[in-house]
C-alpha cells in the first residue's frame, strides 16, 4: 500500500502535497485523490501549453511559466486561505465546501485559449462571442469532459456546485464567503499571480507579506475578512499588484507585442470572413475557433494550444497576403511596433485625436502599411482598488473587508492615519496607460505629426 502523498514542486510555494485516498488525511485534507485526478485530465494538462502572461516573455525572458503552474498555485493558496479563515473564525471545517473551493480554484483558468486575453480581445469583436469563463464552465458541466466525469464520480451535484464558483450568473445573490476565495479583489488567483509573476519576471521589491494576510483571514457575517492587524500587509499587496501592472502587464514593449498579435489575429479573422480559404484549413480547430467562438465543440477547442498558433505563424510568414506575412515575420523575429513619445490620446481633445489618427493612418498607408492592423491605439486602464458602493442594494461582495475592534469596515473606511488613507485614495482612481504604436519605419514622422497635434 502506497502511503506517500502526491508531491508537486513549485517555485513559489515549495512542495504542494495531495494525500492519496488510501492514506490517513493530512491537515484535514481528504480530497487529494480528486485533485490529482483533475490535474491529470487532458483538459487541465492542456494548460501546460498556454503561457500565463501571453507575450510578456518577449520582454521578461524568465516569464515562461504556464496557466498550468499558476492554476496549481491558486488551488494551493485557496486551500490555505480556507483553512486559515475557518480556524480563525472558530468554525469546524466543512470538507465538502473545502473540496468545492479547491476544485474551483484549480479549474478557474481551464477555459483560457492561446495567448489568453489577447486572443479573447479579438474574438470578442467578431460575430461569435468568446469568454474564457464560459468555456471553463462548459468543461465542468459538460458530461463529455474528463473534468466533469472526475467531479461527478464523487457526487453528481459536484460539477454544478463547482461551476457556481466561476459562473457570475449562477452565484448571483448568493453571499457565500467561500466564493470570494476564488473571485474577489483578494482572492487566491490574484495572490498567486502577484507572487509568481514578480518572481518569474525577476523583479525585486515587488513582494508583499502573503503569510500575514493568509494567517489573518476570517469568515464573518458571510464575508471574507482580514483582521485589522494585517492592514499594512493588505495595502502592501494592493500596491505590489498595481506595480506589477505598471512594470509588466502595461510595459510598453509587452503591450507592443500584444498589439502586434492582435493585429495578426484581426487580419486572420477578416480574411476568413472574406472567404479566403488559404489562411486556415476549413474544419481545423483554429478555423472552428474563429467560426464558432465559445460555442465550438470542446474536444476541438482542447486541441488548440499555443504550439498550434506558433506553427501557423511560422507558415504565414510566406503567405501571399502581404499584411499577414509582414505581421507574422515581425512576431517571429520580435520586430515590435514602437510607441510615440507623447501622451496619447487622453490629453487631446476628441477632434484633435480624430485628426491625428487620420493623419497617422494616411502616413502608414503611404509607406505601405495597413493602419487597421499595423497602427494600434492602445488605451489599457485599471483601477487598483474598487471601493465599496453603499448605494448598491445587493451590497458589494468583492470589496476587501477589515475586522476592526468594534465592527466590519470596507478597507477604504477603516480608521487609520492620513498617509494610509492617501495611499488608498490614490489606488481607487482609474489609471490610464495610453499609447500609439506604429511601425518603426514611420515612428519619427508620426511623432512629428503628434507633436504638432495634426
Amino acid at each position: 500500500m502506497n502511503f506517500r502523498p502526491k508531491l508537486y514542486r513549485d517555485p513559489v510555494h515549495g512542495v504542494i502535497r495531495y494525500p492519496r485516498a488510501d492514506m490517513p488525511a493530512l491537515d484535514g485534507d481528504g480530497i487529494g485523490e480528486l485533485v490529482v485526478r483533475l490535474i491529470d485530465t487532458p483538459e487541465f494538462q492542456r494548460l501546460r501549453h498556454i503561457r500565463q502572461n501571453g507575450l510578456a516573455n518577449y520582454v521578461f525572458q524568465g516569464m515562461e511559466h504556464s496557466r498550468y503552474t499558476h492554476s496549481m498555485g491558486v488551488a494551493h493558496v485557496a486551500a490555505q486561505m480556507y483553512d486559515a479563515a475557518i480556524r480563525n473564525s472558530g468554525e469546524l471545517p466543512d470538507e465538502a465546501e473545502r473540496c468545492r473551493v479547491v476544485c474551483a480554484a484549480l479549474l478557474h483558468d481551464c477555459g483560457h485559449g492561446p495567448f489568453s486575453h489577447t486572443l479573447e480581445e479579438v474574438l470578442g469583436k467578431g460575430p461569435s462571442s468568446f469568454h474564457h469563463e464560459y468555456i471553463t464552465t462548459r468543461y465542468i458541466r459538460d458530461n463529455g469532459s474528463s473534468i466533469n466525469a472526475a467531479l461527478a464520480e464523487v457526487d453528481s451535484d459536484l460539477p454544478e456546485e463547482v461551476a457556481a464558483y466561476i459562473d457570475p450568473a449562477r452565484r448571483a445573490g448568493d453571499d457565500k464567503w467561500t466564493y470570494r476565495l476564488v473571485s474577489s479583489q483578494l482572492d487566491a488567483d490574484r495572490l498567486d499571480y502577484a507572487m509568481r509573476d514578480a518572481l518569474m519576471a525577476g523583479l525585486q521589491g515587488h513582494g508583499f507579506d502573503y503569510p500575514r494576510i493568509r494567517d489573518m483571514l476570517l469568515a464573518q457575517e458571510s464575508k471574507l475578512c482580514v483582521d485589522c492587524r494585517a492592514l499594512d500587509a493588505v495595502v502592501q499587496y494592493l500596491v505590489a499588484l498595481d506595480n506589477l501592472y505598471r512594470s509588466i502587464y502595461y510595459h510598453h514593449a509587452v503591450r507592443a507585442a500584444a498589439c502586434l498579435m492582435i493585429g495578426l489575429f484581426s487580419r486572420i479573422r477578416d480574411l476568413v470572413d472574406d472567404g479566403r480559404d488559404d489562411v486556415l484549413a476549413t474544419g481545423s480547430p483554429l478555423w472552428g475557433l474563429f467560426e464558432s467562438g465559445e460555442k465550438m465543440p470542446l474536444d476541438e477547442y482542447s486541441q488548440i494550444g499555443e504550439y498550434a498558433i506558433w506553427s501557423a505563424v511560422c507558415d504565414w510568414q510566406s503567405h501571399s497576403d502581404s499584411v499577414l506575412a509582414r505581421l507574422a515575420q515581425s512576431l517571429m523575429s520580435r520586430r515590435l511596433p514602437k510607441p510615440l513619445r507623447v501622451p496619447l490620446p487622453a490629453d487631446y481633445e476628441q477632434k484633435k485625436v480624430e485628426s491625428l489618427q487620420a493623419a497617422i493612418d494616411d502616413l502608414a498607408r503611404k509607406n505601405g502599411f495597413d493602419p487597421r492592423y499595423e497602427v494600434s491605439w492602445d488605451d489599457p486602464q485599471r483601477t487598483a482598488y474598487k471601493r465599496h458602493n453603499f448605494r448598491r442594494e445587493e451590497g458589494d461582495p468583492d470589496v476587501i473587508w477589515i475586522v476592526g475592534p468594534d465592527k466590519l469596515y470596507p478597507l477604504e473606511h477603516f480608521p487609520c492615519d492620513t498617509s494610509r488613507k492617501d495611499l488608498l485614495k490614490a489606488l481607487e482612481g482609474p489609471h490610464y496607460h495610453s499609447r500609439l504604436f506604429v511601425p518603426d519605419e514611420i515612428r519619427v514622422r508620426a511623432e512629428a505629426l503628434a507633436e504638432k497635434g495634426a
